[in-house]
């Protein structure tokens, strides 16, 4: 199951035109790639995401790594929307693991405010950002075999991309 979660403690009109999308409780959840495809495509409605989706041109070497081990990763992504960096990376992101052939189900991504906290549970309780100590974003946890193997956070030292497959041919 993908959850998507967009939060954002600034009102803007992207804003306010994504979470009019949204479902009860602003989370977007799916069972299958179908469905995620829809959910996925609500941020397009951002030009943000669109535009640098659109002109972002992953390196093919680093994408043909992150292929081969795109059964036994799985993805926890932070960020949010007023975040400068968030807006650069999140698309790269998903640029790269739509074109390693990613499932959707190895992927949650939940928004923050700028706290960098989700609300995602409803206040109650430890939240996922809380749970995972996140207090940079975007922030990118890795996971390979359920086990975290590291995180890229804010910016690349090469590319993200370069960074992800780095990490996993390491595995």
């Amino acid at each position: 199951m993908v959850c998507l979660l967009l939060l954002s403690c600034q009102t803007n009109l992207e804003n306010q035109a994504l979470a009019s999308n949204l479902s009860a409780g602003n989370i977007l959840s799916a069972d299958d790639d179908e469905n995620f495809a829809l959910e996925r495509n609500q941020l397009n409605n951002a030009s943000w995401f669109r535009e640098m989706y659109d002109a972002y041109e992953p390196d093919k070497n680093a994408i043909s790594a992150i292929e081969k081990h795109r059964n036994d990763i799985k993805f926890v992504v932070f960020g949010g929307s007023w975040c400068s960096d968030t807006r650069k990376a999140l698309p790269k992101f998903y640029k790269v693991v739509e074109q390693a052939n990613v499932q959707a189900s190895k992927i949650e991504l939940y928004g923050v405010d700028h706290d960098k906290k989700s609300q995602e549970n409803g206040g109650k309780g430890k939240s996922r950002s809380d749970e995972f100590g996140i207090n940079r974003v975007p922030e990118f946890i890795v996971f390979y075999k359920e086990k975290e193997v590291g995180r890229l956070n804010e910016k690349p030292s090469k590319s993200l991309e370069e960074d992800l497959a780095k990490m996993l041919n390491k595995q």
